[in-house]
């Protein structure tokens, strides 16, 4: 067992090893070992978001969005009933919102006021939905410009047919990995349909290969200190986490990050505003463990209960955290870390009153993917240290 460091002393490289174990006979630095592990294919599906998003540039250099009209729309409407397709579209719609000089909205039916000026875009995995199929169909015979990025088949495929357009996922994989493809399904459309310039100079082959980069970086056989996925999921394993975010666009990623954490790793995590977790860390806190105390010699009825396990508040941003941000961050101490897209950006605070500068909606949106990326393949390395 790795000894408990005592105050200003540091780790030898031989510790740095020994804590990396987070199970008997685990090693998230053995590469190996994740790979026999690792029998779903969790990290492969993983690292396909950026094939994802290519395979939709793809798609529309084919012409497939053609038959879309190119013009404004009234209305653009999102029809999505399960949370990935719907974060995908909050994340991306979030970002670009400045920019649409028309509305978009996500609901999970198709309303009854679309009519022919307005774009449809149906998404999601069961192409069987009732409710699903019956938007298309609405959609269809109210004259809306349709686009249905669902398996082509069963229901779907002959509510649609044949004037919806049918853009089904050429990179199948399962749904929580599936937020990259959705997101760029949408880009593709707001990139048609939007006539402002920093819409239509949106590139998915760049986005892709960004998504790409996260990915090699995350690839098992790179190190725990040079892999941004695996350290994540080193950080979050052992402690009660809440992932926090200080702006709109940050708090559907922090809801996003957990319902990764739960539905690959089967962690338990919350999402909220970085607001709301200042306001409770008091009693968010509560008891710790003592991190002296090893669960495998420990009897509860004789020493009675450990404590709960640390609380771990990952702060999700966008970009370099801001000023602000990193202001109501110090007050929760070392209970908080960050989560944002660069990992070689600094992570010490600015010079007094200076924030990042501005950045472009591609790079928003790359930097928005990219840590979707990181979240699912976190999750991924999660999920194979505890089943192990």
């Amino acid at each position: 067992m790795p000894r408990v460091l005592q105050d200003n002393e540091k780790c030898t490289w031989k510790e740095v090893a020994a804590v990396n174990t987070l199970a008997p006979g685990f090693d998230l630095d053995d590469g190996a070992t994740l790979a026999s592990a690792d029998r779903s294919g969790l990290l492969r599906h993983a690292a396909l978001s950026g094939a994802q998003a290519r395979a939709v540039n793809t798609a529309v250099a084919e012409g497939l969005l053609d038959r879309l009209p190119g013009s404004r729309p009234r209305a653009l409407v999102i029809v999505a009933r399960r949370a990935v397709p719907v974060a995908a579209s909050h994340l991306i719609l979030d970002a670009a919102a400045a920019e649409l000089s028309f509305p978009a909205v996500v609901v999970d039916h198709a309303p009854t006021w679309i009519g022919p000026l307005d774009v449809v875009i149906v998404m999601g995995d069961d192409p069987g939905d009732p409710e699903m199929v019956a938007a298309v169909d609405r959609a269809v015979r109210r004259g809306c410009g349709v686009v249905v990025a669902t398996p082509s088949e069963g229901p779907m495929r002959a509510a649609g047919a044949p004037h919806a357009i049918a853009m089904p996922p050429r990179v199948p994989v399962p749904e929580i990995f599936a937020t990259c493809g959705y997101a760029a399904v949408l880009l593709a459309v707001l990139r048609h349909i939007g006539p402002t310039e920093p819409i239509e100079s949106i590139a998915l082959d760049a986005i892709a290969d960004v998504l790409d980069d996260e990915a090699l970086r995350g690839h098992p056989e790179r190190e725990l200190l040079s892999n941004p996925a695996k350290s994540l999921a080193s950080k979050l394993l052992g402690h009660r986490v809440v992932f926090a975010g200080d702006s709109t666009g940050d708090q559907v990623l922090a809801r996003h990050a957990a319902s990764a954490m739960l539905r690959v790793a089967g962690m338990v995590s919350a999402a909220a505003s970085l607001a709301e977790v200042v306001e409770v860390f008091d009693q968010l806190a509560g008891p710790a463990a003592e991190s002296d105390v090893d669960p495998i010699f420990h009897d509860p009825e004789i020493d009675g209960p450990i404590g709960a396990d640390p609380v771990k508040v990952m702060i999700v941003s966008r970009g370099t955290p801001r000023q602000g941000t990193r202001s109501r961050a110090a007050l929760l101490g070392s209970a908080a870390d960050y989560l944002f897209a660069n990992p070689e950006e600094p992570s010490g605070p600015p010079h007094p009153g200076m924030d990042a500068p501005a950045r472009s909606l591609g790079q928003v949106l790359a930097d928005t993917l990219q840590l979707c990326v990181r979240m699912d393949m976190a999750a991924s390395y999660a999920r194979l240290a505890r089943s192990h």
